[in-house]
């Protein structure tokens, strides 16, 4: 029935537009026709004055035979004929085109009119004077009777025009009035019979629901001793919340509901959050604390409500208490950080924080059998030993002593490359592995840090280094390269100290 009903509605809808849009047309057609009509007889008029003012000025011009009465009469010829030809060119009327091309032929009278005053106004010829004082009363006459027909043929198009309009208006009123009475009316009254439906169907509902929201009520108190829930509206308070939630959290119930929600109130939820779960669920991890200062952790699950128009009622709150699986996580967690941690310890100096010389070994150990394996680019080793590092101790003290040691491997150390492993060998010997690095490129460094060392106050006390470098190669093992490298070392303090030496 209603889509009968809005099949015609659509069918009325289609024909008022049909109309309306007819209506627009013709307007515009009327307003056009109008103003053509006007300017046909507007010129029509203008011929009528421009050949009487023709007839005046020839006599003028014949009497007085002034040159302005020539060149203004050449004008009004021109213009008169520029309008006939115009005129003659319109959608004619019978009765117009009867007195034009017919019997009273004015078209011809016109034209010869035309060409006699050029001729007079041209070679002032008595003939032809003559000629426009015979013919000038007939043709005024004629162009009078012009006017009247173009005028008579305005008002008739204008009255046409003016019947279809109210037409095409009678016929739209028509068809709003049966619209109203075979569609609008009807449908108004299918309406009334489908609200009515609906709103007996809205109560039916509101009760299902109400049954249905005690039923769940129910079942949530029968599963709240063993499930953590809990419901908010959309302000964060609590409007339930289950038996285990309680025992959870180390509250009464009664002083959990109306208030805000503990993960609200201790912010470990920011309320923004919620706003965009209409259709999603939102999952965090939650740690928090007990009235009793006890630490707990909850996989909690955050579910809108929505009601009957889309909006979010409520948020329901699902938690599983993972507080077991958390603390073996940190226990784990602190064991294995206090395994890095000692792994740290075994493999650098306490004193000065770089590597120790047992791990150090181990490096070199891989580096050589590396580059046994690949001998693409071979890495350098550099030895290095403070100079007379004995008399520091003996002057200062060991503990100024200690701070040399720990100034000296920070200030090599920020000269160093990433890759480079840089160790301390014992007391006050350092040693240095550069990794792809040729024996000439490890000369110039080993030379960059005997001058940055021995022009820089290291703790306030001025030190030199000795230093001895040396290449691996195919035959290095790791005993066999740090004897040469020390060698090298011990040669340049037999020639001196403060030097680089390499082999």
């Amino acid at each position: 029935m209603l889509n009968s009903f809005l099949k015609k509605y659509w069918v009325g809808l289609l024909l008022i537009a049909i109309f309306s849009v007819s209506s627009y047309f013709n307007l515009v057609y009327l307003i056009n026709s109008h103003i053509y009509d006007s300017k046909n007889i507007n010129i029509s008029g203008k011929q009528r004055m421009l050949s009487l003012q023709i007839a005046l000025l020839t006599t003028d011009y014949y009497t007085q035979w002034n040159v302005k009465y020539y060149n203004h009469g050449l004008e009004l010829l021109k213009t008169f004929k520029e309008n006939h030809d115009y005129l003659i060119k319109q959608k004619l009327t019978p009765e117009l085109r009867e007195l034009y091309f017919g019997k009273t032929n004015l078209d011809k009278l016109v034209r010869n009119y035309i060409s006699n005053s050029s001729i007079f106004f041209t070679k002032l010829e008595e003939t032809n004077y003559h000629y426009i004082l015979n013919n000038s009363k007939q043709l005024l006459s004629h162009l009078d009777n012009a006017v009247n027909l173009f005028q008579k043929s305005g008002e008739k198009n204008r009255k046409n025009l003016i019947n279809i309009a109210s037409l095409i208006l009678g016929i739209t009123v028509i068809i709003l009035l049966l619209e109203a009475k075979y569609i609008f009316i009807p449908i108004q009254k299918e309406n009334q019979k489908y609200t009515k439906s609906l709103k007996m169907l809205n109560r039916f509902l509101e009760e299902k629901v109400k049954f249905k929201t005690e039923e769940i009520t129910q079942l949530l108190e029968s599963v709240g001793k063993y499930v953590i829930i809990s419901k908010t509206n959309n302000r964060g308070l609590v409007t339930y919340c289950s038996e285990a939630f309680c025992e959870k959290i180390g509250l009464n119930r009664d002083k959990i509901l109306d208030h805000e929600h503990p993960i609200f109130a201790a912010n470990k939820i920011d309320k923004s959050e919620l706003f965009t779960l209409k259709n999603k669920t939102l999952k965090k991890i939650i740690k928090n604390r007990t009235i009793n200062g006890d630490n707990y952790w909850l996989d909690v699950k955050i579910k809108a409500i929505l009601d009957i128009d889309s909006k979010i009622k409520e948020y329901l709150f699902v938690s599983k208490d993972i507080t077991k699986e958390m603390k073996s996580k940190n226990d784990n967690l602190v064991l294995e950080d206090a395994n890095k941690e000692l792994e740290i310890l075994a493999s650098t100096c306490t004193l000065t924080g770089i590597y120790n010389r047992r791990i150090f070994e181990e490096m070199l150990v891989e580096d050589i059998a590396l580059f046994q394996k690949y001998p693409i680019k071979k890495s350098s080793l550099i030895f290095m030993d403070i100079d007379h590092f004995k008399n520091v101790n003996d002057e200062y003290g060991h503990i100024k002593g200690d701070e040399v040691l720990v100034g000296f491997s920070k200030t090599v150390g920020l000269e160093l490359r990433s890759s480079d492993i840089f160790a301390r060998w014992g007391g006050e010997e350092f040693i240095i592995l550069l990794k792809n690095t040729s024996l000439k490129i490890a000369e110039e460094k080993a030379e960059k840090l005997r001058i940055k060392i021995a022009t820089k106050e290291i703790a306030c006390v001025n030190i030199t280094c000795s230093f001895g470098v040396v290449e691996i190669d195919k035959t290095s093992t790791m005993e066999s390269i740090i004897k040469q490298a020390d060698d090298m070392m011990y040669l340049a303090k037999e020639q001196g100290r403060n030097r680089v030496v390499s082999s």
